[in-house]
């Protein structure tokens, strides 16, 4: 298998592994290769976590154990109500959970199981008013 990742429709140079650390904003997708030449590209994911907004909402989400066996805890360190939707995708930016929406109440705290879904790397995002933030989880 072979992976290529795209920024905004352009090709990046040198990123050719399973996994990106996102630099910039914008629109990613990967194409993924296989030995019999079968081809396919992901949806696109958006990523706006580079701004000053999305730092200081990064300092406030919390996710532990990472990497896991399946299940880990989110705690929001917010000091009040935060509307926000939180969710979980796979390599391919498929949403393979919900797991909030609405209103985040201070300090909030949820214990996440995906033990039923395989191994490997997925995105937590958490969307608000004040920025969107993409916290990588490693599931062993």
């Amino acid at each position: 298998v072979t992976y290529q990742w795209y920024l905004n429709g352009g090709i990046l140079s040198g990123a050719i592994n399973q996994t990106y650390t996102f630099t910039q904003n914008g629109n990613y997708t990967v194409e993924i290769s296989d030995a019999n030449g079968c081809t396919n590209v992901s949806a696109i994911f958006v990523v706006t976590t580079t701004g000053v907004n999305a730092v200081e909402l990064s300092n406030e989400i919390s996710v532990m154990p990472n990497p896991n066996k399946g299940i880990f805890s989110i705690a929001l360190n917010n000091s009040g109500p935060l509307e926000a939707e939180v969710a979980l995708f796979d390599m391919l930016g498929r949403n393979v959970m919900t797991i909030a929406t609405g209103t985040l109440s201070a300090g909030y705290h949820k214990e996440i199981n995906i033990e039923l879904l395989g191994s490997g790397i997925y995105f937590l995002r958490v969307s608000s008013a004040e920025g969107t933030i993409t916290k990588k989880i490693i599931k062993n």
